[in-house]
């Protein structure tokens, strides 16, 4: 499926697995490596990123639910 949503800015797309997380569609498709995948749990906080302005885990969050959406990033926090 293709996912498209506004990442630091930017309109970015990518065609993913349907179940893949944000941080997958992030790092894999979009080659942001900023947010980490350490617990894959949301514990660790170390795959969080700002999700139409609230903070989230993407490791937690499906690509799917991001289509349309704002994501910032830790590679967004210079802009």
């Amino acid at each position: 499926m293709v996912v498209r949503t506004r990442v630091n800015g930017d309109w970015r797309e990518a065609d993913v697995w349907p179940g893949a997380s944000l941080l997958t569609f992030l790092r894999d498709a979009l080659g942001l490596y900023g947010s980490k995948n350490a617990c894959e749990q949301g514990e660790c906080g170390s795959c969080s990123v700002w999700l139409d302005g609230a903070l989230a885990c993407s490791c937690l969050v499906l690509a799917a639910q991001a289509n349309g959406r704002e994501v910032r990033t830790v590679e967004g926090l210079a802009d």
